[in-house]
C-alpha cells in the first residue's frame, strides 16, 4: 500500500485549460473515484498520475517521493485501460504474466502468480485462451489480473466497465472492489457512471472544467451537495429559488418556510433550495393542511422500478420531482401517477439544503475554470401558519 499525493496538478493543452492547480490525496488503502463530464480532466489527471501525460506544473508524490519525472515503467503503478489493450497473439496466461517476463522472473514464479491472479478474478481454466476467444466481461478481468500482477503499490483504472452491459458492469464493479480490498491496495478509479461511483468508493470526488468541485464519502457527495452541479450531477437533484430572510434564519419559496441552522448564503437575498426527490413527500389536497407546503399539480410519471417518479408544476413556478415507492404507488391503485393530480408538497427536513443562489448559473465559456462557491446549509421545514 501507499499513499497517492497530487499536488498543484496544472496542465493546458493549447488554449484549453484540461487541469488548474488540481490537488488530491489518495491514502493508503483507499478507492477514490473521479468523477465529471466529459473534458472535465479526470482521465488527464489519471494518466499525469501514471505518466502518460506530463504536468505543466505541480508534483506526484508517492509516500512522498515526488515521482513526476520518472517514466511510466519506473513508477511502478498498475494501470487499466477503457479499451483493455490487451496483447491479441497472447494467450490469458502470457498476458497477465507478461510484466514479470518483462523484469526477469523466473517461469516457476510467473507460473505460480499467474495461477494466484486467474484465480483471483475466476479465470481459473481460461489460461491458454486468446483474448478474441473471451467475452468483454472477461477480457476485463485479464486486463486487470495484468495490472496487479507486479504487485503496484497504486493501481490506476480508466473507466473500465465502460464497454459492458448494464449487468455486468454492476456484478464487475463489486469484483474490482473485492479484490483490491483483498490486497489492500490504494486505487484511483475514473468513471462516467455516478451509480457506479458511489457504490464502490470510499472517496467519491466531482471535477468540473478542471478543477475538483467537491470531494468526500459517497454519502456526503450525495446528501450534502457543495454546489449545485454537484446535486444535478450526482443523482437526480430538485433546485428551486429561495429568499433567505434578514436575520438568516429562513427561506421562503412561495408559502413554505425553511428555518436552517447555518446560515453560510448572504442573508436577505437570493439562495438555492436543494433536496432529493426521495426527501419530497406528497399530500393529496383534500387531505393536506390548507397553506401548508408547495402546492403542485403532476405534469407525468414514469416507472423506475423501485420508485415511481413523478414531475409535478408547482403554484410558485417551476418544477419538482418526487420519489414514490412502488409499493405505495400499487396500493393506491396507481392514482398517485395520475396527471393533473393536486398535492401539497413537503420536504424531509433533515436533507433540504440551501446554497448560494449564484450557484445555479453556469460559467460563461470565457471564464474557465470558474472558481467553486461555498457549501451549501442544512434545514428543517416549519409548517406555515
Amino acid at each position: 500500500m501507499a499513499m497517492l499525493d497530487l499536488r498543484g496538478i496544472t496542465r493546458r493543452f493549447g488554449a484549453t485549460m484540461a487541469l488548474d492547480g488540481v490537488d488530491l490525496t489518495v491514502p493508503s488503502g483507499g478507492f477514490c473515484s473521479l468523477i465529471g463530464p466529459s473534458g472535465c480532466g479526470k482521465t488527464t489527471l489519471l494518466r499525469i498520475a501514471a505518466g502518460f501525460v506530463a504536468a505543466d506544473r505541480g508534483q506526484v508524490l508517492l509516500d512522498g517521493r515526488d515521482i513526476a519525472g520518472l517514466p511510466p515503467h519506473r513508477r511502478g503503478l498498475g494501470f487499466v485501460f477503457q479499451s483493455y489493450a490487451l496483447f491479441p497473439t497472447k494467450t490469458v496466461a502470457q498476458n497477465i504474466g507478461f510484466a514479470l517476463m518483462l523484469r526477469g522472473d523466473s517461469r516457476r514464479a510467473i507460473d505460480r502468480r499467474v495461477a494466484d491472479l486467474a484465480a483471483m478474478v475466476r479465470l481459473t481454466g481460461l489460461e491458454d485462451r486468446f483474448p478474441h476467444e473471451l467475452s468483454g466481461g472477461q477480457q476485463q478481468r485479464v486486463a486487470l489480473a495484468r495490472a496487479l500482477a507486479p504487485e503496484p503499490p497504486v493501481l490506476l483504472l480508466d473507466e473500465p466497465l465502460s464497454a459492458l452491459d448494464a449487468g455486468i458492469r454492476v456484478h464487475l464493479r463489486a469484483e474490482i472492489r473485492r479484490i483490491v480490498d483483498s490486497l489492500g491496495i490504494t486505487t484511483v478509479y475514473v468513471t462516467h457512471d455516478q451509480e457506479e461511483a458511489l457504490a464502490i468508493s470510499d472517496t467519491v470526488v466531482v471535477m468540473r472544467h478542471g478543477r475538483i468541485l467537491q470531494s468526500g464519502t459517497p454519502q456526503a457527495v450525495y446528501l450534502r451537495p457543495a454546489h449545485s452541479f454537484v446535486a444535478g450531477f450526482v443523482g437526480t437533484a430538485n433546485l428551486l429559488p429561495c429568499t433567505i430572510d434578514a436575520a438568516g434564519a429562513a427561506v421562503r419559496v412561495g408559502r413554505m418556510t425553511v428555518a436552517v441552522d447555518d446560515m453560510t448564503a448572504a442573508r436577505g437575498g437570493a439562495g438555492l433550495l436543494v433536496w432529493r426527490p426521495e426527501h419530497t413527500t406528497l399530500t393529496p389536497m383534500d387531505h393536506a393542511v390548507p397553506g401548508e407546503g408547495l402546492a403542485g399539480t403532476v405534469e407525468a410519471s414514469a416507472f423506475l422500478g423501485p420508485v415511481v417518479r413523478l414531475t409535478l408544476r408547482i403554484d410558485a413556478g417551476g418544477t419538482v420531482t418526487a420519489d414514490i415507492a412502488t409499493r405505495a404507488w400499487s396500493i393506491a391503485g396507481g392514482t398517485m401517477a395520475a396527471r393533473g393530480s393536486r398535492f401539497r408538497i413537503g420536504i424531509d427536513p433533515a436533507f433540504a439544503r440551501v446554497l448560494p443562489a449564484d450557484d445555479a448559473s453556469p460559467p460563461p465559456p470565457e471564464a474557465l475554470p470558474h472558481p467553486v462557491a461555498a457549501g451549501g446549509i442544512t434545514g428543517r421545514m416549519l409548517a406555515d401558519a
